[in-house]
């Protein structure tokens, strides 16, 4: 488009009602998207009532919110005797934690009777205690956001003052309905599931009526426009060019192979658990509150995602959005920065190479900078059309664009920016339009456009659960401040992914593009070849975007994604200011092509050999894990057929006992060695010896119990440890016949040790094999670390038929001993078929490459106790726990109450040593609780946008992390966990 466009102009005015239906269908929308937020919208109100018709069996209920709005409960009297007289020690009326959890007492609300007194507590205090009365009476406890209080036939025994509701993950007693005289016993708790809300039917009239009116009032400005509308599109404009196709082949390949970006696994979880949840929901942090007012478009991906979890389908939006946010910029952006850019090939290929600099790294996923960067360069393009035709019609149609980019993140505001640099010719124009039409049908339109967001923002919340959306967030963080902006660059430049090379390069070029342009600019007025208006708007944009970033609550490196659409146009005008030559006097016309091609040449080739570079690497590690597992590897897998992702590829020990190996029944003979061990100074170095070593040889207690239920006849264990930590001694086990599995290097030998293995001490497998001229000894393998707990070593013993394992105590420290167990080669399962339809906890980092597990859900508020638990590996280890956890809302907060996990020894396949994550059964502390639905009781309420149940509820505080199952009796044993179709 030219830079100064002189459209033919109406002789006659514009009708009369044309400018009335502007002005009123523009103050019509107003008033509606004004009201949208505080119309009725329909809530269900979700109670827990106890007993249920089962009975006073327990009840698993882990309530998202951590705590209820209030609780209730009544005890009689005759109840708590019987139950009294039936037990020795405390015994629990009604608890709102499991009382065997480790944490539940310190969290939660418990009425216990004890030797003829009932005693609360709450959380982790003693609220009071009171003799149980004789005859007919009534005890109760209720709690709220005022207050705790407890009373036995209406006089006070228990007041705790302030908000102190317990936690609730379920409803626990140990009354019996059967034996107990229970009738009058009551328990009812209140859900705080505020944001599951959906329109009323006069909201959803309402908001017809809204876009309606919004699309009349814009017909109407068009009608009104001084200047008749350009043509709205370049001819031609749809045929591809080479740089087209190399931009979709490129967007395509890296669809296909590209690695995932941040928050993939997490907003993934967030899309699938929407179903059930009845929103979009964090469902990691924050209570599980949704997104609003940021990420409307989340509602889109989530339908999306009902269709397939599969990586490929799921990136399907981001490729889409890349394409069209290039036929964006290369129709819409580039022709605008002059004459010389639209006749230039090397223009449009630089742009090209910085458009996949930045999009590659940063946009290849579900995160919402793809969606940020289509509506700012559509925001860009409107602006630029409005100042370029001079008509206000493409400026409100831009607000749009403007206002849904804004509602996408916070970072979103950059979409913004073209009306923030173009203010000066916009309230020009509007000015001498007010002055022509009147100021309502100018103005009304206008406005409405930029309220068009809050259709989309309120379509199913409040205001009030908007503004308790936002003082979650705010209260939980994180929640930056603008000079905390440089650990964002701190990050870009440190050792871990988010600082890569590819993630680098683009944002240092983007800001030397900036810096040098705008040098030129500010000196000489205008950089020679581009248009005056819009290249100083672009390098204006350009510099915003960096402050837009200093403003938003979070500092990831992810977020430089945004930049994407503006970084390709600040290039372009880098590179006409390079193309700037000196005049030529003879025979200008043959140099200038060629000095053009190698003014761009350190631009685009840069970038060219970068993106060459990094897709190779990524080609060359599929080819190289093609037998094991990579994500580029499953997608090709997923497209040409069907996989699981990453648990196909996940073998899984479900009975470690299964794979011990059974003693070889011909031992070798020191006099039939051909090649022997460099051991000296025993009279037969490859018989067995046990001196010092001794069967159960831990220290006492559950933290050293040996694991996977080790220690009896069919899977033994040694162990060098005595009381006062003096002994010493030396482990050398009879031989074990290798399977052929093991001997092929298919599977590994696998040994489990406690203790120290450093130092005076150490710890070896020695493997040999039979030849017809005797044994023959292969290798010897030495651990060289300390174990704080039972670990695991895998050994591969290629060609062996015999192995042992050998162990040595030499030191004299309490802390100095050795235990190992017996050697075993794992009888393996595929995760898939483990898990099968069990609900499963997925932590974010690991969730985008296990498309098939069934993740946990969310059901009015209350979360479905998980059958197992998956976290990632390497640097996301722990990454996972700690944004879940407690304190910020976190599930975490209620899963470490309700249950404790032991880990699954877990090979990925064809790479043994690879750290892909971990494994865990969930325990429940109490397994055979029933489920939630059972004491449900859910009815609808409509209120107004301003309504609240209450006051948000507070996250609980735990001293530690997940606890394992370590010592527990109750749990199942390894052999009896469900695989297939577990439920």
């Amino acid at each position: 488009m030219p830079e100064r466009f002189v459209p033919n102009t109406r002789l006659d005015p514009a009708p009369r009602s044309a400018r009335r239906w502007a002005a009123l269908l523009g103050l019509l929308f107003a008033v509606l998207a004004v009201a949208v937020p505080f119309l009725p919208v329909e809530h269900e109100i979700t109670t827990l009532r106890w007993p249920t018709a089962e009975g006073t069996h327990s009840v698993s209920a882990p309530l998202v919110s951590h705590a209820p709005l209030w609780l209730t409960a009544e005890v009689p009297c005759r109840a708590a005797r019987d139950l009294d007289a039936r037990t020795s020690g405390p015994a629990v009326l009604v608890s709102t934690n499991a009382p065997s959890s480790f944490y539940g007492g310190m969290t939660g609300l418990s009425l216990q009777v004890d030797a003829g007194k009932v005693v609360l507590w709450s959380r982790g205090r003693q609220a009071g205690a009171v003799p149980v009365p004789d005859g007919d009476c009534v005890i109760s406890v209720r709690a709220d956001a005022t207050g705790t209080s407890a009373a036995v036939a209406g006089a006070p025994f228990a007041v705790v003052s302030g908000d102190q509701r317990p936690q609730l993950t379920g409803i626990f007693s140990q009354l019996d309905s059967a034996v107990d005289d229970v009738r009058g016993l009551a328990f009812e708790a209140r859900v705080d599931d505020r944001f599951a809300s959906r329109p009323t039917p006069l909201k959803i009239a309402a908001m017809v009526l809204e876009v309606l009116a919004f699309l009349g009032a814009v017909v109407a400005l068009r009608r009104i426009e001084v200047r008749r509308a350009p043509r709205g599109l370049p001819p031609g404009w749809w045929r591809p060019g080479p740089r087209d196709v190399v931009v979709f082949a490129a967007l395509v390949v890296w669809w296909l192979i590209g690695a995932m970006t941040a928050d993939d696994g997490y907003i993934l979880t967030m899309l699938r658990a929407a179903d059930s949840a009845g929103y979009v929901t964090n469902y990691f942090r924050w209570f599980a509150n949704p997104e609003s007012p940021f990420g409307w478009f989340y509602e889109l991906y989530a339908l999306w995602v009902q269709v397939s979890a599969a990586t490929p389908w799921v990136r399907l939006p981001a490729l889409f959005l890349g394409a069209l946010s290039w036929l964006l910029l290369s129709r819409g952006v580039l022709p605008r920065l002059g004459r010389q850019v639209r006749g230039s090939g090397s223009v449009g290929w630089a742009a090209a190479a910085v458009f996949l600099a930045f999009w590659l790294p940063y946009n290849n996923g579900l995160r919402p900078e793809p969606v940020v960067v289509t509506f700012f360069l559509l925001s860009l393009c409107a602006v630029e059309r409005a100042v370029a035709s001079r008509r206000l019609t493409p400026a409100a149609l831009g607000l749009v664009a403007a206002a849904l980019g804004l509602g996408a993140n916070p970072h979103g505001m950059i979409a913004v920016l073209p009306f923030v640099v173009a203010a000066k010719p916009l309230i020009r124009l509007g000015w001498q339009r007010i002055r022509e039409r009147g100021a309502l049908p100018v103005l009304a339109p206008v406005a409405a456009a930029g309220l068009v967001i809050l259709v989309a923002v309120f379509f199913d919340q409040t205001l009030q659960s908007v503004v308790d959306s936002v003082q979650l967030k705010t209260r939980f963080g994180p929640n930056n401040p603008w000079y905390a902006e440089l650990s964002r660059y701190d990050r870009l430049f440190g050792p871990w992914p988010d600082g890569s090379l590819t993630r680098r390069f683009p944002v240092l070029l983007l800001v030397l593009c900036v810096l040098t342009s705008g040098a030129v600019l500010l000196r000489r007025g205008r950089i020679s070849g581009a248009a005056v208006g819009p290249s100083r708007r672009v390098l204006a944009v350009a510099a915003l975007c960096f402050v837009v970033l200093a403003l938003t609550p979070t500092k990831h490196t992810h977020h430089f994604g945004v930049l994407a659409g503006i970084g390709s146009a600040v290039a372009l005008v880098e590179h006409l200011r390079h193309d700037e030559l000196p005049a030529v006097p003879r025979h200008p016309r043959p140099r200038r092509p060629v000095a053009r091609w190698g003014a761009a040449a350190p631009l685009t080739i840069t970038c060219a050999v970068l993106l060459v570079g990094e897709v190779a690497l990524f080609a060359k590690g599929i080819h190289k894990q093609w037998d094991g597992y990579s994500l580029g590897a499953d997608n090709v897998r997923q497209l040409i057929g069907t996989s699981c992702g990453l648990s196909d590829y996940v073998e899984v020990e479900t009975d470690p006992r299964r794979g011990m190996l059974a003693v070889s029944r011909e031992q070798p003979r020191s006099d039939d060695r051909v090649v022997s061990s460099s051991r000296g100074g025993a009279a037969d170095p490859l018989q067995s010896v046990a001196r010092g070593f001794h069967r159960f040889g831990v220290p006492s207690g559950q933290f050293w119990s040996p694991p996977y239920g080790f220690g009896g006849d069919d899977a033994p264990v040694w162990g060098s440890f005595t009381a006062d930590g003096s002994a010493t001694g030396e482990l050398r086990t009879s031989w074990y016949d290798v399977p052929p599995q093991a001997a092929s290097g298919q599977l590994p030998v696998v040994v489990s040790f406690v203790g120290s293995a450093t130092g005076g001490n150490s710890l070896a497998v020695e493997w040999g094999r039979d030849t017809p001229h005797g044994f023959e000894i292969l290798g010897r393998r030495s651990v060289g670390q300390d174990a704080g707990r039972w670990r695991d070593v895998r050994f591969l013993v290629d060609g062996a038929t015999k192995l042992r394992v050998l162990a040595v105590d030499q030191k004299v420290d309490p802390p100095g001993w050795l235990a190992v167990s017996a050697p075993r080669v794992p009888v393996l399962s595929s995760m898939t078929e483990v898990i099968g339809g069990a609900p499963v906890f997925v932590e974010w980092p690991a969730a985008l490459v296990h498309p098939c597990l069934d993740v946990a859900r969310l059901h009015h508020g209350i979360a479905e106790l998980p059958a197992f638990r998956v976290i990632g590996g390497g640097i996301m280890r722990d990454m996972g726990y700690g944004w879940s956890a407690p304190g910020g809302g976190g599930p975490y907060g209620w899963f470490a109450v309700a249950a404790s996990v032991r880990e699954l020894p877990t090979y990925l396949r064809n790479d043994l040593h690879r750290d892909w994550g971990a494994l865990y059964v969930v325990d429940p502390y109490q397994p055979d609780a029933l489920p939630a639905a059972a004491a449900l009781q859910v009815h609808t309420e409509t209120h107004w946008g301003t309504w609240s149940p209450g006051p948000l509820t507070r996250a609980v505080w735990l001293p530690g992390a997940l606890l394992p199952s370590d010592g527990r009796t109750d749990v199942r044993p390894f052999g009896a966990i469900p695989t297939g179709d577990a439920a």
